[in-house]
């Protein structure tokens, strides 16, 4: 329930940060929780936006676990 509402809270340009504390801290399973709900549960401009700002962070594959939930679950 946690990190269905951080996946909908956390601001685009936040979310490669996030993404980044939760790997440091070794939560990788709240990592994929947090991309794919982030991708099911937001509107597109968000994803896009979230999508833009983790590849500009260089976290390529966020980017693309993002991309392919949301392709996956239209």
């Amino acid at each position: 329930m946690l990190l269905w509402g951080k996946a909908r809270s956390v601001t685009p340009g936040e979310f490669p940060e996030t993404v980044a504390a939760y790997r440091a801290a070794g939560l990788e399973e709240e990592v994929e929780t947090l991309l794919r709900t982030a991708a099911s549960e937001r509107d597109v401009h968000a994803v896009l936006n979230i999508v833009a700002a983790l590849h500009d962070s260089h976290q390529y594959a966020d980017a693309q676990t993002i991309l392919t939930t949301a392709r996956t679950d239209a």
